[in-house]
């Protein structure tokens, strides 16, 4: 898309005036409802394993509390309003439970692509690295960047398994700009979540929220703000 890669990208588009001199020299991507509209996925995939235990919550409650958590959080919290403690091992079972139904579920065709967003990961990946960032485990994340074959394009995932604190606390930002290679004021993510703009703020990237999921008053922290990730260049990612 570039001849020359990142270095001649950056070069001509700051003699052209058409961005500031400051430009991104890596891109990252938040994952669900991001890339994918997953998050209702997530949701009924985890409703379905709290069933299986006896326990149950308002679909539209969960949604709005735990969209941008980890699995584990979600099952953690929603045990302990059953009067029901957890240990790692039960932790785990319902995570690999819960995986199981999102995978049938991907596997059914039931995860959508955002428009336009893996066309922008392809074409950022032309001129910079390219790590996705997301508050799920990598064993969610790997196989549905698979299935719509941009799983060799990315640099790496960091999921919810290589931090020891997930979303919103800037450990898994952090991570993702080492594994690009790159200072985090030198990197931008592109974020649909309060949590994960938090995330990402808090590392020191250049966060643009899109309102896939919620509208402005939870994106308010946000350095930009468009309404679909389809809207949003190369430009737009890297030259601000």
């Amino acid at each position: 898309m570039f001849a020359g890669g990142a270095d001649a990208w950056r070069g001509e588009a700051v003699r052209s005036g058409m961005v500031q001199p400051t430009v991104r020299r890596a891109a990252i991507f938040d994952f669900d409802g991001v890339l994918v509209d997953s998050e209702p996925t997530h949701m009924d995939s985890i409703l379905r394993t709290i069933r299986g235990e006896g326990w149950d919550a308002d679909p539209g409650e969960m949604f709005r509390e735990f969209v941008g958590t980890s699995d584990r959080f979600c099952f953690v919290t929603l045990a302990e309003r059953h009067g029901v403690t957890l240990d790692e091992d039960a932790v785990n079972r319902l995570i690999e439970r819960k995986l199981g139904h999102f995978l049938d579920a991907v596997e059914g065709g039931a995860v959508v692509a955002h428009a336009g967003a893996f066309e922008l990961i392809r074409a950022a990946a032309e001129v910079v690295p390219v790590v996705v960032c997301s508050g799920s485990r990598r064993n969610t994340v790997l196989p549905v960047l698979e299935r719509f074959g941009v799983a060799g394009v990315v640099r790496g995932v960091v999921g919810a398994d290589d931090v020891t604190n997930t979303k919103p606390d800037p450990e898994a930002y952090r991570a993702a700009c080492a594994l690009a290679g790159e200072d985090p004021g030198a990197c931008v993510t592109i974020e649909d979540t309060d949590h994960g703009i938090a995330s990402g703020v808090d590392a020191g990237l250049r966060v643009i929220g899109v309102r896939h999921t919620w509208d402005n008053d939870r994106l308010a922290r946000a350095d930009e703000v468009f309404d679909r990730i389809g809207q949003i260049t190369v430009e737009d990612l890297l030259g601000r």
